[in-house]
């Protein structure tokens, strides 16, 4: 299912909100935990990006258990997926039909990872 940009910003940012509402300490190491200040900015900076793509499909979004947060996008045979790492590193992956396409890590939230929004967005639906 593909999501306008504006309802794909309101629930991203409505799934921020509640990442950063989560206990800082979780119950133990494989439950969740508020990510860190740095892994909420790069997400917000995720923000301006998704506003350059027209329709997206609907992200997965989740806290790391190391304090991250992670976003995947799936559609067709493709997928993209964002980790803002605890220390604020960014880490991009891309696959097609199983093929990695994309892996790097990167300071910020840049143009390509804009490119690689609108590279899934343009998949053929399965």
């Amino acid at each position: 299912m593909s999501v306008r940009v504006a309802n794909q910003v309101d629930l991203i940012e409505r799934s921020i909100a509640q990442l950063a509402s989560l206990p800082a300490e979780g119950a133990s190491d494989m439950h969740a935990r508020r990510p860190t200040q740095a892994a909420l900015k790069g997400a917000d900076a995720l923000l301006k990006q998704i506003s350059a793509v027209e329709e997206l499909p609907e992200p997965i979004i989740v806290a790391t258990p190391d304090r991250g947060i992670e976003f995947e996008w799936r559609k067709g045979q493709r997928l993209f997926a964002v980790n803002f790492s605890p220390d604020g590193t960014v880490e991009i992956f891309g696959t097609e039909g199983g093929c990695v396409v994309e892996e790097a890590s990167i300071s910020h939230v840049n143009r390509r990872v804009a490119a690689l929004l609108r590279w899934v967005s343009e998949a053929q639906a399965a």
